[in-house]
């Protein structure tokens, strides 16, 4: 008798718990089934063909986001993809059933040769190691102002492993390189001023003079597909107030980059036109 109650004791609350979790189970299934959300068969077959490096490159949030766009007929442009290549936009132009675009391949590259050998000392730089900090400080300690400085922002920036350091300058390993700009990006400003003003502070300063508008050049121009037209995201910001068309400021845009291709064209003319909208 005693035997028989200790029993029941521990299998009861054994087959209590085991009925609430099948209930539970049976409930999460109905939920999972009756509220999915239906998942768009290309933007899935488009996730597949792009490489899931996320690198931003495409001027989108990620691979998700930029075979959102395409599958949904927002974005035109299939050779988006930087480090996927021509192979990969030749393959999201297949799943489009269009026809494959121009893809023209770019990677970082460091110009500056001013080495350890090629370049001498202004003064003992003793701060921290941080590019942006040491442009403060009269333009950086090397005797050319305009060069790499070394301390590898763009290396600490860089998610490929594509930018090393040697004697003294970054160099990028171009069969490493994606083009996702993010080294290009990588030189935010360093305040090192106690007293220098808040960021609000300066937007709300400049936001009361008559006329002034604080535009995201930055954001736009990722948008656009080139975080480098950053300045011609303020040229079409700009361009409201100037006394020129914007078919002719687009015809001299046009121009001004036809020798690199359609590709770099077509995006600084939409950082152009995001600046001008802003």
């Amino acid at each position: 008798m005693i035997l028989l109650l200790e029993t029941n004791t521990i299998l009861l609350p054994a087959l209590i718990a085991g009925g609430v979790a099948v209930i539970l189970g049976v409930v999460i299934t109905l939920v999972f089934k009756f509220f999915a959300v239906k998942k768009n068969p290309l933007e899935e077959a488009l996730n597949e063909i792009l490489p899931g490096v996320n690198c931003g490159g495409c001027g989108y949030s990620g691979c998700s986001g930029y075979a959102s766009a395409l599958a949904s007929a927002k974005e035109k442009n299939t050779s988006r993809c930087t480090a996927g290549g021509k192979d990969t936009a030749d393959a999201i132009a297949k799943a489009l059933g269009a026809a494959p675009q121009e893809y023209i391949p770019t990677v970082a590259h460091v110009f500056c040769q001013g080495d350890c050998n090629h370049t001498t000392k202004r003064y003992n730089y003793t701060g921290t190691e941080h590019c942006a900090s040491a442009t403060g400080l009269f333009a950086g300690p090397n005797s050319c102002t305009y060069g790499c400085l070394g301390f590898g922002d763009c290396y600490n920036a860089c998610e490929f492993g594509a930018i090393y350091i040697e004697d003294g300058i970054a160099k990028v390993d171009h069969t490493k390189c994606t083009a996702c700009g993010a080294c290009v990006a990588a030189g935010a400003p360093f305040v090192n001023i106690p007293n220098y003003p808040d960021l609000e502070d300066v937007h709300a300063r400049l936001n009361s003079l008559p006329g002034s508008k604080v535009i995201e050049a930055k954001s736009l121009a990722k948008e656009s597909g080139n975080l480098k037209a950053v300045n011609m995201v303020m040229v079409g910001a700009a361009s409201n107030h100037l006394p020129l068309s914007q078919e002719a400021l687009e015809k001299a845009i046009s121009a001004l980059f036809a020798r690199k291709g359609d590709a770099v064209v077509d995006s600084n003319i939409a950082a152009f036109r995001a600046g001008r909208s802003a």
